[in-house]
């Protein structure tokens, strides 16, 4: 505030530090869970750390907030786990962290103060969140959550192919089985919830059949299984490597004057291409497309200010190698 009624003043940068770093979570206030009426929500939030140590070239996480996790300190936590029930708060508790464990020691030194905190005001909170399946790998730390009162985890497994998580980047996932994983997982008291994506550069035309099998293979109750979307910015900067757009589009993006579904992902795609963004080609498979309808290049200008190139090919481009494994630095 006071930056904003005393511009002539020097201010700290917090939010956007000088050195170019992202800011820590330190100074991060109890959220003003007051304002609320908790008892709308079926589910209630906090978040403890953001950021997440691998590499998986479709999400965009590592691109908002950064493969180095940040996190609140323990007393952070409690103290909006307190404001919370202090407020009424009860029930399912979701840690909205997009890889809970991205900080393995910080986490493993955090949940017995979790723990605590839960066994001295009787339990009051249901806890949930999301993590990579390296997870299953680390029993003590498994066991830890389940001590601190979480009950279900959200985990990435993707794909049942070992070449399209390869060729993302998702490497973490090659040191699991995943059904051992989710196997592990569930005996050790987590309701597992898994992603799955189609439309990797690698998947063939059976990938249907074979996702399909694997996930009912799985003791997974409910399965979140979503198109690959290649996003307008991001890691696809320091890879120079096309992207497949053969099944990045959803019917969420259905233009109403045309009723095409692929509109705005055509032009994310070309947007992808601008010489001030990404800069590298985006290649969309041509028997994969419907007709393009009379209208869509009028949709693409008024999306984008200068529209880019778009490849229609009909064979996919040869791949580079994606990079080496990625870990934790704090933890290696």
């Amino acid at each position: 505030m006071e930056a904003l009624e005393h511009p002539e003043r020097p201010a700290p940068r917090d939010l956007s530090p000088d050195d170019g770093g992202r800011p820590g979570l330190e100074a991060s206030p109890v959220p003003r869970f007051d304002l609320l009426d908790l008892s709308r929500y079926a589910s209630l939030s906090v978040q403890i750390s953001r950021g997440c140590p691998f590499r998986c070239e479709f999400c965009d996480i590592i691109e908002v907030f950064g493969r180095i996790p940040r996190l609140k300190s323990a007393e952070q936590v409690l103290a909006e786990l307190e404001a919370l029930r202090h407020l009424g708060g009860r029930g399912p508790l979701f840690f909205v962290d997009d890889n809970f464990i991205g900080n393995r020691r910080a986490v493993a030194a955090l949940l017995p103060r979790i723990a605590a905190w839960q066994r001295e005001h009787g339990r009051p909170f249901d806890f949930y969140t999301e993590a990579s399946l390296d997870l299953a790998s680390h029993p003590e730390l498994v066991d830890a959550m389940v001590d601190a009162g979480f009950t279900a985890v959200f985990v990435g497994l993707e794909s049942p192919s070992p070449e399209s998580l390869r060729s993302a980047g998702k490497v973490q996932n090659l040191k699991v089985d995943a059904a051992e994983g989710v196997k592990r997982l569930t005996a050790a008291g987590f309701e597992v919830f898994a992603g799955f994506i189609l439309g990797f550069d690698t998947d063939h035309e059976d990938i249907f059949e074979w996702q399909r099998d694997f996930i009912s293979r799985l003791p997974v109750p409910r399965a979140m299984v979503g198109l690959l979307t290649a996003l307008p910015k991001g890691i696809h900067e320091t890879q120079e490597r096309p992207i497949s757009l053969a099944f990045a589009r959803t019917s969420h993006h259905a233009e109403p004057e045309t009723g095409y579904d692929t509109g705005l992902d055509l032009a994310v795609a070309a947007f992808a291409c601008r010489d001030d963004n990404v800069g590298i080609p985006v290649c969309i498979e041509q028997e994969e497309l419907p007709p393009v309808p009379e209208g869509i290049n009028d949709i693409l200008s008024r999306t984008l200010q200068t529209p880019g190139d778009i490849l229609v090919h009909e064979s996919d481009p040869e791949r580079l190698a994606p990079e080496g494994d990625q870990e934790p630095a704090d933890e290696r």
